[in-house]
């Protein structure tokens, strides 16, 4: 007997004997990708294509007596079930892993969030302990705590444009460190019994001093553990051992970093907004300690987000005396911490750029490209946009030359306006979030999708829908069209140029003095001071 059920946007399948595991939502929670086809997957994971056919072409050849398609279709159709297998074979171990530690039965485990799986831990433990667990909240009192809020992280304002010699500080497991170091937990906050000598906060609460909080003991054993691991991991020759170790690291550090965050989870059973932000506010006293630190050590900082810190050291080109300061500066502050904090030396980066808040790009000492925030990371860019603006950030990081990047960016829009650009560059990959008939303004994806229906597709909340915005219509919403039914050349060219590829690089571009006109190839705009 097979019973489906709702697990958020996907069904599971409850067979009896039979753990039905989906690698769809393991593969949401593991990677960062602009789709989630089985092809995607598995070209970021094994860094190779899997066989692929159009979807559009498979009914033809099977309804054909094309041996040479049929025999395609076939290896295509064994292809699926294969790397399906490959790929539930690199990701299952953490997942079996993360069972093992929380007690959850595969089938819950794969499909939990972070607070699910740190108040999976802490029930278990608090059975052990012989502790009372907290009632699940009401639905009506989830909904309370969803709209309550509180002072988050500090983000320092990144100093605009192009830094050489960039130092990385970051805390080792910032909140988990803090956690541990006041004793925050929902049992010690504001307590009776130390009104005087306790663990003081910038918020108006503080922490007791004479007994250990449950969950700062449950974190400070997690902790513990994955240092034992660590060590063993470091001692150990052979591979399959390694590799079974980096796991049990890997899935006790997932569950350390999560716990800040299940305070704050509306249906935790442990929840304690006062807990969430105390840490917050202790983190954002940490950050600004480590700017005025390493500011009085002749270091300047350029960005900051959270539990890292980039500098530079204006004047000194030498890497390896900026990197010698770094060092003891790093020996300093971490005599100054609490036992469980500790600033570590992250990475060095010969350039970088800053645009916004979480919006920036280094080229690490190999040439490898790091991009935060910027239209590289999101779905629903084509890949035109992301690999112009890829270009562009690799010409003036890796390459030290603007102009180059400017005329790249023309000749991207020259291509565009030609026709000469592919539609797989051209793909639009945007997800449904609810169901079709509730969206009030639907917007291109969900019109095109709705025509592609018409025509024997099934569309359903949680699928992505890869489109591209065509010639024909008035409004973009009414020129998108599933790919699968777009020739080659019909695309919006205008719209490609001035809603994807100069989006993605202006704000970069602009920093360093170009225009949009410019950009469009209409010539260098004149300012009155530039007569």
């Amino acid at each position: 007997v097979i019973k489906l059920e709702r697990r958020g946007m996907n069904l599971g399948a409850r067979v009896r004997g039979r753990p039905h595991i989906d690698m769809y939502p393991i593969c949401r929670q593991v990677f960062n990708l602009s789709r989630y086809q089985l092809e995607d997957i598995y070209l970021e994971i094994f860094g190779r294509k899997k066989l692929d056919i159009d979807v559009g072409e498979m009914a033809k050849v099977w309804n054909s007596e094309d041996i040479d398609g049929l025999k395609k279709l076939f290896e295509y159709s064994l292809s699926d079930a294969v790397s399906t297998l490959e790929i539930a074979m690199t990701l299952l171990p953490l997942q079996y892993e993360l069972s093992r530690i929380t007690r959850d039965l595969i089938y819950e485990s794969s499909r939990s969030g972070s607070g699910q799986r740190v108040e999976s831990l802490l029930m278990r433990k608090a059975h052990e302990m012989n502790i009372l667990a907290p009632n699940k909240p009401s639905d009506r009192l989830a909904e309370e705590r969803q709209r309550t809020s509180y002072t988050g992280a500090y983000v320092v304002e990144p100093i605009k444009g192009i830094h050489d010699n960039i130092v990385l500080f970051d805390f080792r497991s910032l909140y988990p460190s803090i956690l541990i170091s006041y004793n925050i937990d929902p049992s010690t906050i504001d307590c009776e019994c130390c009104p005087e000598d306790n663990y003081k906060t910038p918020t108006q609460h503080y922490f007791c001093k004479k007994k250990k909080g449950f969950i700062p003991r449950i974190l400070s054993e997690l902790v513990t553990k994955r240092i034992e691991i660590k060590k063993k991991l470091r001692e150990e020759k052979d591979p399959e051992k390694r590799r079974l170790l980096d796991v049990e690291q890997h899935a006790i550090k997932l569950l350390a970093n999560s716990a800040y965050g299940y305070y704050a989870f509306a249906r935790a059973r442990w929840y304690s907004k006062g807990c969430a932000e105390s840490i917050a506010a202790l983190g954002r006293e940490y950050i600004h300690k480590t700017i005025r630190e390493v500011e009085n050590f002749g270091f300047k900082v350029v960005y900051g987000d959270t539990d890292s810190v980039y500098v530079i050291k204006p004047k000194e080109v030498d890497k390896e005396k900026i990197i010698d300061d770094a060092n003891s500066f790093l020996k300093k502050i971490n005599e100054e911490l609490p036992e469980a904090m500790e600033l570590e030396f992250e990475g060095f980066y010969p350039r970088g750029i800053f645009i916004t808040k979480k919006r920036y790009a280094l080229m690490d000492e190999k040439g490898i490209l790091i991009v935060k925030g910027l239209e590289t990371r999101r779905r629903d860019w084509s890949n035109i946009a992301k690999e112009t603006q890829n270009k562009v950030l690799n010409a003036i990081l890796h390459e030290k030359n603007p102009e180059k990047a400017a005329e790249i960016v023309k000749g991207v829009v020259k291509r565009i306006r030609k026709g000469d650009v592919a539609l797989r560059d051209l793909a639009i990959n945007t997800q449904i979030t609810k169901g079709l008939g509730e969206y009030v303004q639907p917007g291109p994806h969900i019109l095109a999708a709705k025509k592609a229906m018409k025509r024997g597709y099934e569309f359903k909340r949680g699928d992505i829908v890869t489109y591209v915005v065509t010639k024909k219509g008035v409004s973009i919403s009414d020129k998108a069209r599933i790919i699968d039914f777009v020739e080659e050349g019909d695309y919006d060219a205008e719209y490609y140029i001035n809603n994807q590829v100069l989006p993605a690089v202006l704000r970069i571009l602009e920093a360093l003095g170009y225009s949009e006109d410019e950009l469009k190839g209409f010539g260098k705009q004149m300012r009155l001071g530039s007569f």
